[in-house]
């Protein structure tokens, strides 16, 4: 008795009927479609996802597959991700190009002159969280005093490197004030960045090592565009 009221409630129990059939088309992804993915946007890494479904199944006969599934593959068995597009000139890195600039730096013997500023408050800008939850990072400070890495690099030796602390920058709170200065007091000297006097310092003492070594004897120096080397220059 039992054993047939147990029966009925599983006959009464509602289950999913599956889709899938003996004759279904293929509707996964293979090393195949991956190397056929890859070399696809490598010819054409502006299209977008529905591109490469049409494509696909174009390509494969009897291939069946979702947008959304495509992505996935995309993402896990072809490394690919979306980035925002950089535009550069077709001639930037040609052959010519690069000829070129390995006999100007050959001719002229080179180094280069380049700075970087970092901070303490300074992040990867990319975090990995569970769905749903804000990127959220905690930094020791609101504003942080940034510090300027100057160098001086060649093909054979890094010539001369600076770090450029600009100092802490405190201001005095006068009592009894809110704008005006105390009387008799003198203006004091406030720490600024780097600035192109500088620059100017870096390479007077870039330029004694220099002369330190006979085969650096007439090598320029190259720098960016940057707005203070321009004024630097000026």
């Amino acid at each position: 008795m039992e054993d047939s009221i147990q029966q009925k409630h599983r006959e009464e129990i509602p289950v999913k009927k599956t889709n899938h059939t003996p004759n279904r088309l293929q509707n996964n992804l293979n090393d195949e479609n991956k190397a056929y993915l890859v070399e696809f946007f490598d010819d054409s890494p502006s299209v977008i996802i529905q591109d490469a479904v049409d494509n696909l199944t174009k390509s494969f006969e009897g291939l069946e597959i979702k947008k959304s599934r495509v992505a996935e593959f995309m993402k896990e068995e072809c490394n690919l991700s979306i980035k925002v597009v950089t535009r550069h000139l077709a001639t930037r890195n040609s052959s010519k190009t690069l000829e070129a600039r390995t006999q100007f730096v050959e001719k002229w013997n080179c180094v280069f002159l380049d700075e970087s500023s970092f901070d303490i408050n300074m992040r990867r800008l990319r975090a990995w969280l569970q769905r749903g939850i804000q990127a959220i990072i905690e930094s020791p400070s609101a504003r942080a005093v940034s510090h300027t890495i100057i160098n001086v690099i060649s093909a054979f030796v890094v010539v001369d490197v600076s770090i450029r602390d600009p100092g802490n920058v405190k201001k005095r709170k006068v009592v009894g004030a809110t704008k005006r200065k105390a009387a008799g007091d003198a203006v004091s000297a406030i720490p600024k960045g780097t600035t192109a006097s500088h620059y100017v310092q870096f390479i007077s003492d870039t330029l004694d090592i220099m002369d330190e070594f006979p085969n650096m004897k007439g090598f320029h120096i190259v720098m960016d565009n940057a707005p203070i080397m321009i004024l630097l220059i000026l």
